[in-house]
């Protein structure tokens, strides 16, 4: 079942509210000796994650289907970490050391199947009392979902949960059918802004396929943050229009970038080109200076 987008939350005493998580969707079988997990879109997924088939194994009896989120805390950082989820998912050989320093937990919100019964037709508030009561001795990596029906509670954890790698709030109807491949949840995102440096592209200057986005550090270093979607025709002509209009971008063919300077009022504007400084960038993981994106 999925979740579609919404610009404010459903009210009404016929809707419940779930933290949404910053992970993977996945669902797990727990079968008699091992358990099958499986991505929203088929990926069978579950020799990466030893750690959560070995709790399902241990901890819940042979016959239940589960859905959840899959995420990885970053103890560091105090928050939910999907870079480190993609590492735990690409291990290979290192599957068990990074089970090890990369602890998964697999956050569960609904129970499709018990023994030989399916509780796919059973409204949402009975497949929920359900899954409280098989949950009640589960080991700390297999998480009970946050659930209530209160807006207030939704709309505090939209405001002080999002530092912790929420993306948030997904609500679903008490009286619902759990319906297989169909949208009937809605989900309200979080977004933030920021202001960035549009720092490299991929494609050509003129005709990127997608814009690499920097920002500045405390230490005045321009790290990669991220990468935009592809670009359709109508953004890739607001792109080209601003790139020949703006003073910011890059000098063609040297790997060199407009630094900022800072005015006497605090503003920021271009200068002299210098070297570029991309530090940890996410699109090939090291340093990395190309004019055209990496």
């Amino acid at each position: 079942m999925t979740a579609a987008s919404t610009h404010e939350l459903p009210v009404a005493a016929a809707w419940a509210y779930e933290p949404k998580w910053d992970g993977w969707r996945c669902l797990a079988w727990v079968r008699d000796g091992r358990v099958q997990l499986q991505t929203r879109n088929g990926k069978p997924i579950g020799g990466q994650f030893p750690d959560i088939t070995r709790a399902l194994r241990q901890s819940l009896p042979p016959g239940v289907v589960l859905d959840g989120e899959l995420v990885v805390w970053d103890e560091g950082r105090q928050r939910s970490s999907f870079a480190l989820l993609q590492r735990r998912a690409g291990a290979g050989r290192r599957v068990l050391q990074l089970a090890r320093q990369y602890p998964a937990h697999y956050v569960v919100f609904d129970v499709l199947a018990t023994g030989d019964a399916s509780w796919l037709p059973a409204p949402l508030v009975e497949r929920r009392a359900l899954l409280e009561e098989l949950m009640t001795e589960t080991p700390a990596n297999l998480v009970l979902c946050p659930h209530t029906t209160d807006p207030a509670v939704a709309r505090e954890w939209i405001e002080t949960w999002t530092d912790t790698g929420i993306e948030g709030v997904v609500a679903k109807r008490r009286d619902q059918p759990y319906r297989i491949g169909r949208s009937g949840w809605r989900k309200l995102r979080v977004r933030t802004t920021a202001e960035a440096v549009v720092a490299g592209v991929t494609g050509w200057i003129t005709a990127p396929q997608t814009v690499l986005i920097g920002r500045y550090d405390s230490y005045d270093r321009l790290r990669c943050v991220d990468r935009i979607t592809a670009l359709g025709f109508g953004g890739l002509f607001r792109y080209t229009q601003r790139v020949r209009a703006t003073a910011w971008g890059v000098a063609r063919g040297s790997g060199r970038w407009f630094p900022r300077s800072e005015g006497a009022d605090g503003t920021r504007s271009g200068s002299e080109p210098s070297r570029a400084a991309w530090v940890g960038c996410r699109g090939c993981g090291r340093r990395c200076g190309a004019v055209r994106g990496c």
